[in-house]
């Protein structure tokens, strides 16, 4: 069998498994691509503005931030409550002292974090031999009123902020571009099935080109997202999309940009949401399929499940530009 059918061992190229990213300035699900590298001060503009940083960040790192932050406060009061009893002598006598039952110094730090957290006194408590007991007492105050407020404040916003939605759950995943009227339009779909945005809703769609040139594009769409919504982009001589050829579309680079804004109709909470499309994922040629059907027996209208599903359609294969000089071609 060797013989006639002689082995040979050839060597297979392993392809990478690596998922291949797509060059973009805004992510699927919202985010920035943009790195602020070599800029002056750029960590000290974020601790000035403290506040607004702890909100943008992580949890993990807010949560290192109290940490520290109340660590810091029990060994700044812990040395004061030390510094208060060497004025007051405890380190020379052993009667009529300022700290009770004091030691060493973990029981000036278990002293700070029970005036700090107002857990109440046990055997170790300040007595009124102290000298300056009280400012500290008072600074105790001011440190706890500090603490407590803004990270409560800092809390409250990180929750209330609008959480992490995933695209696909408001924005289609592809753009089309069809005719509409007999245009041709620049065609994406919304579907705030959560109503996030119900009220007084708005819809900013933008151009970036590959030189970072940004440029607002018109839109005719619903002004209320009761249902899955089709955001329609007329292609007109002010579009930057006017002379651009199903050839010139796919090759050269540019973005688009979907930003929607509004407020929930349960918590009145202000959201937005943005996604962007390059050129690869907009479809020449498609539409979004109706997603309406009126059930006879239930005696109303039906939503279909896949709200962002494509069907072919027949659509020039030339630009807006063209398609309008064949069409005053025809009328002469």
């Amino acid at each position: 069998m060797s013989e006639n059918f002689p082995l040979v061992l050839k060597k297979i190229e392993k392809k990478s498994l690596r998922k291949i990213k797509i060059r973009r300035l805004m992510s699927k699900t919202g985010h920035i691509n943009l790195d602020q590298t070599h800029l002056p001060s750029k960590y000290l503009r974020f601790t000035k503005d403290l506040a607004t940083t702890l909100v943008q960040v992580r949890w993990r790192w807010v949560t290192l931030f109290v940490t520290l932050s109340n660590a810091f406060f029990y060994l700044i009061f812990a040395g004061l409550w030390m510094l208060d009893a060497w004025l007051s002598g405890d380190f020379a006598k052993t009667q009529d002292l300022c700290i009770q039952s004091n030691k060493h110094f973990t029981s000036y730090l278990l002293l700070s974090i029970e005036s700090i957290t107002t857990t109440g006194y046990g055997y170790l408590y300040p007595s009124d031999h102290c000298k300056i007991a009280w400012i500290i007492l008072t600074l105790n105050t001011f440190a706890m009123i500090l603490l407590d407020g803004a990270f409560t404040s800092i809390v409250i916003l990180k929750i209330c902020k609008p959480l992490k939605r995933e695209f696909d759950s408001i924005f289609s995943r592809n753009a089309v571009l069809s005719l509409r009227n007999g245009k041709l339009c620049l065609i994406l779909r919304i579907s705030d099935h959560l109503n996030k945005h119900l009220i007084s809703p708005e819809i900013k769609l933008y151009f970036v080109s590959d030189n970072f040139e940004l440029q607002e594009l018109e839109i005719h769409s619903d002004t209320m997202l009761l249902w899955p919504s089709d955001i329609v982009h007329e292609i007109g001589e002010e579009s930057p999309l006017w002379a651009l050829s199903p050839r010139d579309f796919f090759q050269n680079r540019f973005e688009i940009f979907v930003t929607v804004s509004g407020s929930s109709l349960i918590t009145n909470q202000f959201a937005t949401s943005q996604t962007s499309y390059i050129n690869e994922e907009i479809r020449w040629g498609f539409r979004f399929k109706s997603c309406f059907e009126y059930d006879q027996k239930l005696q109303r209208y039906v939503m279909s499940g896949d709200v962002f599903k494509l069907e072919p359609c027949d659509t020039p294969l030339c630009s807006a530009k063209k398609l309008k000089e064949i069409k005053n071609g025809l009328g002469k």
